[in-house]
């Protein structure tokens, strides 16, 4: 019953509890939602709690349950009223509150659970929970959010999936697997999260097996600890994003398929890798050991962000590389970066590891890291002689010394500190005058701008800094300050130069971030609607679009144009009408993704009548297209048509489900689930 308004009159001070006698009544029946159901009045109020103890919530194939209160889910289950169709998914929004499921199957949604909030405000943590047989475990749309101690079990594409977040995740011991069904490759990730600049996801504990990707992040940080990653076709792969595996990161990374771990950095730079004194192991797969790589990574134009030594070898030492007989270090390395000037010109780097099998994981036994991983990065950086001066906060102050005030502010993990005095130091440095630079300077104020942009994020999650949510007010100093670095950085670069227009893009587009952030709407959507000045090249201008769209969805729904429940359908939009960003993006394919040689894509997921197969080499024109239910029964494909590397596959006869669609040919043959709705 969507029309629930109808029927409630919420007063305020209104908490709707609906609880069963104990826990162990988790498995029946509590709450069975038949239809779309929105928890509001006709007046748009909303309780003050919702509680869901002891029971299970039912939902209908198609339907789902949205909730704008704060809500707690404990000792629960959500579940499809028919198993072989998939909800639509228990839908939480994030206020300025915290939303909690603890000890919660989750299973038959798509998603199991969906998340949406904007900028900083509240998040969900799930705890103890059991997510299975979803087609995403999770979905989260905005925010930052916590998992700890939760099982993902054969989820169909991907166990968590996150959008346009901000500020620190964390996932912390939790399972995940992908169980294949007969015949299926894994296809999906176990995580697959995008962010905006500052974002940062902190993994800890996790065990994840059998997927594509294990950890795949576009524009999100990564700090990764204590991870066994294994038997997956790639570990952990990062577009845009540094990730963090040094200072006792203590991770396991093991057969992988192709790559234990793959990189990929477009001309804005900012990207790459910090391994020096990680105690992590890399273990090489039974079989692919011709193409596998420890790690691989290409990078546009820009030398990627990592430790160096002093021959310029990107410094790997103090992990374990296992190197299998008769092969060569170099053979399990592939790190390159492609000319601006020549696309066609790699250039390529070597990885020192000269003490390489010298340290295993520590996990267990070492001192607990609290603090962030760009202090780490500072204390690798080779040293400057380069010192600060900005009134009184530093007087010709070494720039090690500034940063490393700076730097020692920021929170992490369960270690709250002061991140806009951070923020503020950062800005004095940036701001400042800079003098006896030399060669290593810039990489110091580098590692303060970007550690900058993560203060930022940080202090408005820890509500250091309070979000604007859209109001016509200006700016607050710490945001003028920090666009206003960018606007300085930018009067360096020339428009007319194509080796700057990464550069200028990029910082265009942390402004942006940063007023989102703060929800300065109307500031960002200014930089926004002049993009047509920064944006160069087809996937800036669909970055660039994208965010547009999100910006625009969100200013929305503080202006009241849109209700929260409608919010995930605008978001949908921005995804669906720029997909050549959401789609993951790679400088080469032929180089740097997963190859499976050829690689297939097919959208619309999910699909209603005709799904679109794409590759990179043409079909064959005796390709074969079938179609099979989960249980193995071959069903009929009402029709299929092909054109070059494209083919249009009619599933108008089929009924809503999940399907496998096997695609053969004498060079050529792929697995996919279809999601048919």
């Amino acid at each position: 019953m969507r029309d629930i308004a109808s029927y409630l009159d919420i007063e305020a001070g209104a908490k709707l509890r609906m609880v069963g006698a104990n826990p162990s009544f988790k498995n029946q029946t509590l709450l069975e939602i038949r239809k779309e159901t929105i928890f509001k009045d006709a007046d748009q109020d909303i309780f003050d709690e919702v509680l869901i103890q002891n029971g299970a919530l039912e939902i209908a194939p198609q339907a789902f349950l949205f909730v704008a209160s704060p809500l707690s889910v404990i000792d629960a289950e959500i579940r499809s009223t028919d198993p072989q169709n998939f909800h639509d998914g228990l839908r939480i929004w994030n206020g300025n509150t915290i939303n909690y499921l603890r000890r919660v199957n989750i299973k038959n949604g798509h998603p199991g659970v969906l998340v949406s909030g904007l900028g900083s405000r509240g998040h969900t943590e799930f705890r103890d929970c059991n997510i299975e047989l979803n087609w995403d475990g999770l979905k989260w749309n905005g925010g930052f959010h916590k998992v700890l101690n939760c099982t993902f079990n054969s989820n169909l594409r991907h166990a968590i999936y996150g959008q346009n977040l901000n500020g620190t995740s964390e996932i912390f011991n939790s399972n995940f697997n992908f169980l294949p069904l007969s015949g299926i490759s894994p296809s999906g990730s176990a995580i697959d999260l995008q962010g905006q600049e500052g974002s940062l996801l902190q993994a800890s504990g996790n065990t994840i097996s059998g997927f594509a990707h294990g950890i795949n992040l576009d524009d999100m940080d990564l700090r990764a600890e204590c991870n066994t990653i294994q038997n997956n076709y790639i570990g952990i792969k990062s577009n845009n994003a540094i990730v963090y595996l040094n200072n006792e990161a203590s991770n396991t990374i093991k057969q992988s398929q192709s790559a234990g771990i793959n990189l990929i950095g477009d001309e804005s730079g900012g990207s790459g890798i910090y391994l020096l004194e990680g105690n992590n192991k890399f273990q090489f797969p039974s079989s692919n050991l011709s193409t596998y790589n420890h790690v691989l990574g290409l990078w546009n134009c820009n030398q990627p962000l990592s430790d160096y030594t002093p021959t310029m070898y990107m410094d790997f030492n103090y992990n374990q590389f296992d190197i299998p007989a008769n092969a060569t270090v170099a053979s399990l390395f592939s790190l390159s970066v492609v000319s601006c000037n020549n696309p066609s010109t790699y250039f390529a780097f070597n990885a020192d590891l000269s003490q390489n099998n010298n340290s295993a994981p520590t996990c267990g036994n070492s001192v607990v890291i609290d603090f962030h991983p760009a202090l780490a990065t500072l204390s690798e950086l080779p040293p400057t002689f380069g010192k600060v001066s900005n009134g009184s906060a530093f007087a010709e102050t070494p720039l090690y010394q500034a940063l490393d005030q700076a730097l020692n502010k920021l929170s992490f993990d369960e270690y709250i500190r002061d991140d806009q005095d951070a923020l503020n130091d950062l800005i004095l440095i940036l701001q400042g005058t800079i003098t006896n630079s030399d060669a290593h300077t810039q990489a110091y104020l580098n590692l303060a701008y970007r550690a900058m942009h993560q203060a930022l994020n940080q202090a408005y999650q820890q509500n250091q800094l309070i979000n604007n949510e859209g109001e016509p007010n200006p700016p607050i100093s710490e945001i003028a300050d920090v666009c206003g670095i960018a606007d300085d950085w930018l009067l360096s670069l020339n428009p007319a130069d194509s080796m700057d227009h990464a550069s200028i893009f990029q910082l265009n587009l942390d402004k942006v971030h940063a007023y989102r952030v703060a929800g300065n709407y109307d500031e960002a959507l200014a930089v926004l609607t002049n993009r047509v000045n920064w944006n160069f090249n087809f996937t800036q201008t669909q970055r660039a679009s994208y965010w547009n769209c999100v910006c625009q969805q969100e200013k929305a729904y503080f202006n009241e144009e849109i209700p929260a429940e409608e919010f995930e359908y605008g978001i949908a939009q921005c995804q669906s009408t720029y997909a050549g960003y959401t789609y993951k993006r790679a400088i080469n394919p032929t180089l740097i993704e997963e190859t499976l040689e050829d690689k297939l894509i097919a959208y619309p997921q999910p699909v209603s009548r005709n799904l679109y197969l794409e590759k990179d080499l043409e079909f064959d024109l005796e390709t074969t297209f079938k179609v099979y239910s989960l249980s193995g029964a071959a069903l009929e494909l009402k029709g299929a048509s092909i054109s070059g590397n494209k083919v249009n596959l009619d599933l108008s006869n089929l009924k809503p489900g999940v399907y496998i669609l096997k695609v053969q040919s004498t060079n050529f043959n792929q697995t996919l689930r279809i999601l048919k709705k």
